[in-house]
Order: C-alpha cells, then sequence, then structure tokens
C-alpha cells in the first residue's frame, strides 16, 4: 500500500510538469486514480467478545480476492476511552479519532497526507453523515432511520450496504460492498455504522 502511494505521488508530480505532452499526462493521471480507488471489498463485521464492543474484526477480500482480516479496536483500552480507535490492517496502522474532545459528531480519520473528515449533519443526531475524502463528499445515512442498517448509493461510485446480520444484535454485520469508493472512504463508513450502533461498553 504504501508503495503505490509513493508511485502516485510520483505520477502526479509528473502529470502536473509535463506541458510538452498532455495526453501522456492525462493517461498518467487515469492510471494514477486507479490506486486511489477501491482495492479491497468488504463482506462482514464482528464484534471480537460477545460482550463488549471495544474491538472488531473486519473481513475483507484483496484484490486477488484473497480473504484477510482487519482489526479495528480502541486505542486505549484500559482507560476507556472512545474517542480514539485504530484500525490495523496488517500493511498499515492507522488512526481515527473525534475532532474535538466531547464531540462525536465529527471525527477525522488519519492516515498519510490526506485524513478523511466525517461529520453528522445536525449534532446530537447520528442518522446522516457527509464523509469528505479532497473533493469526494460522500453522504452515509441510516435507512429508515435504523441504526443498524445503512446505505450508500451513486451511480459513480456504487453501492455499499452495512445491515447486522440479525435484527437488533449489533455484535454481527454483513456488508455488501459493490463500490470502487477508495478503501479508506469505506472503513470511513464501517467506522460510523459500527460506532453509533454499538453500546459503549
Amino acid at each position: 500500500m504504501n508503495k503505490q502511494r509513493n508511485l502516485q505521488q510520483k505520477i502526479l508530480k509528473i502529470c502536473l510538469f509535463n506541458k510538452r505532452s498532455p495526453v501522456f499526462a492525462t493517461l498518467l493521471f487515469l492510471f494514477s486514480y486507479q490506486i486511489l480507488v477501491s482495492q479491497s471489498t468488504f463482506l462482514a463485521a464482528s464484534a471480537f467478545y460477545d460482550d463488549s464492543f471495544r474491538n472488531w474484526e473486519v473481513i475483507a477480500l484483496d484484490s486477488l480476492d484473497n480473504e484477510h482480516i482487519e482489526v479495528l479496536e480502541l486505542k486505549w483500552p484500559l482507560k476507556n476511552d472512545w474517542t480514539e480507535w485504530k484500525w490495523d490492517t496488517a500493511e498499515q496502522l492507522t488512526y481515527l479519532e473525534q475532532t474535538y474532545r466531547n464531540n462525536d459528531s465529527r471525527w477525522t480519520y488519519r492516515f498519510y497526507d490526506s485524513p478523511i473528515t466525517m461529520q453528522a449533519k445536525w449534532r446530537n443526531d447520528p442518522r446522516i453523515w457527509t464523509i469528505t475524502h479532497g473533493e469526494l463528499k460522500v453522504n452515509w445515512k441510516t435507512a429508515y432511520n435504523l441504526p443498524d442498517h445503512w446505505i450508500y448509493e451513486d451511480k459513480a461510485f456504487g453501492y455499499f450496504e452495512v445491515i447486522t446480520t440479525y435484527e437488533n444484535d449489533v455484535r454481527d454485520w454483513e456488508i455488501i460492498d459493490e463500490s470502487s469508493l477508495p478503501d479508506e472512504v469505506k472503513r470511513s463508513m464501517i467506522f460510523i455504522s459500527l460506532y453509533v450502533a454499538s453500546p459503549r461498553q
């Protein structure tokens, strides 16, 4: 993943400074954009313990359809601090945290030099969120105002759904991933779903 990001940055620099061949620069840019879009297909998420929602396993397929497990967990579990989380993909460790203390209606997902922001449309109403990644803005919202069912649909980026496997049981989730959104954006969507629906225990 780091190699891909470095390659992308090099290609974008070439695009910006290549004034002699705009066609070549355009082709390079389109190729580099593929690095940004989805590399994984997410399948499911489950609480690691039946009586706690501090640790999650997220099952995904990589670009070669190899299944792997990613881990989402509190950064400081012994402090009972729900304001900071870490996401471990085995290839990279990234962090999600409340942008402002004591305000869980705005989060920042920190990775590389392109943080993602997750902002609830209304404070104290977690049903609709705007997830922003550079110029990309995604509306992530509950289906039928239920915190255990979330849906995104867009002509350009496809379909993404997160729903509990069993009604009113937030320990296990199914993910229908038919989207080309960047992985980090989809992880943000998954995080918001799990965080909003889960009791703080």
